[in-house]
């Protein structure tokens, strides 16, 4: 017997468990249609940055694989960010100075947005780092400030938008677990949260569009805490889900082609197409890659329009 899932269970699930489901979503199949700044991305890079546990050599490899994607695509301020903890864990604090500064005056890197489970908390507010941290901060976040002071409120925002989320997404599951809930109650629960996740994509467009450019580390500042679960959310509510491409379409097509962003947002728009229609859209999906209880069948994903598919794919070099 096909094992399916309804759109009401799915959502539950998710709620309950929203972590796990977001990885899924973001290990699919994973090397369909990527261009070689993807493959190197994820082969060369992820694959080791996602890791808790890299060794000397692993980390060696990582830091050349991240130089080398410098050398081809320009400094990548995300990455860089994320690789601080690994070049503080494995003690080489010349080269976490040297990032840390040009994140901080470059980027603006601001202490107000970390969430002190880095790495390198305790050592750069009051440990070893902390007289060399403090004087750096402020020499050279006065300098970003300087070149960016307008963008203040929006990188604040942009910050805040996952935490908006979890609160609403949180308090909503807690709501999902009243016994007494009939399942329309819970429908119309899913709908208010759909809508509270749509109100926080709308914060996001607004500043989209008002810089013209989907707000990335290279296109706008350094975003130290990621919105991505905004997109994730956004894609998965059904009643969300073609608005808010209508809305971001455009930005990521332009961020993708100026190579500020990896494919992986057109990934997980084909995933979603799946899941709530029974197609994708840019091919970037197998039937063999998807979780065995949200398959439909076991047919081939189709394709809802092969020419554009074919367009895109030749545009975006996949």
């Amino acid at each position: 017997m096909k094992r399916t899932i309804s759109s009401s269970l799915f959502f539950t699930r998710l709620m309950k468990n929203i972590c796990k489901i977001t990885l899924l979503f973001f290990i699919w199949s994973y090397s369909a249609g990527q261009n070689k700044r993807d493959l190197f991305i994820q082969d060369s890079i992820l694959n080791v940055l996602n890791n808790l546990n890299v060794n000397e050599n692993e980390y060696s490899k990582l830091k050349n694989n991240i130089l080398k994607l410098e050398l081809l695509s320009g400094y990548e301020p995300d990455i860089k960010y994320r690789f601080l903890n690994k070049s503080f864990e494995h003690g080489d604090i010349l080269y976490f100075k040297k990032e840390m500064t040009i994140l901080v005056e470059k980027f603006g890197f601001n202490v107000a947005y970390m969430t002190g489970k880095e790495k390198y908390y305790n050592s750069i507010m009051t440990g070893d780092l902390s007289k060399w941290f403090k004087k750096m901060f402020l020499k050279y976040h006065l300098k970003w400030l300087e070149n960016n002071f307008e963008k203040q409120l929006d990188l604040r925002k942009l910050n805040e938008l996952a935490m908006k989320d979890q609160l609403v997404n949180g308090f909503a599951a807690e709501i999902s677990q009243i016994p007494r809930l009939d399942s329309i109650q819970k429908k119309e629960t899913l709908k208010i949260l759909s809508k509270y996740f749509y109100k926080n994509a709308v914060d996001l467009y607004n500043i989209t569009q008002k810089n013209n450019n989907y707000p990335n580390g290279k296109s706008f500042a350094l975003i130290q805490n990621s919105f991505g679960i905004i997109e994730i959310h956004n894609l998965q509510a059904k009643d969300n889900y073609n608005n808010y491409w209508e809305l971001f379409y455009q930005y990521y097509k332009k961020a993708y082609l100026k190579e500020q962003i990896t494919y992986i947002i057109f990934r997980n728009y084909d995933n979603f197409s799946y899941l709530h229609y029974g197609f994708q859209v840019f091919g970037l999906i197998n039937i063999k890659d998807i979780p065995e209880y949200f398959k439909k069948n076991n047919n081939e994903i189709p394709v809802k329009d092969p020419d554009f598919m074919n367009k895109i794919k030749s545009q975006f070099r996949w």
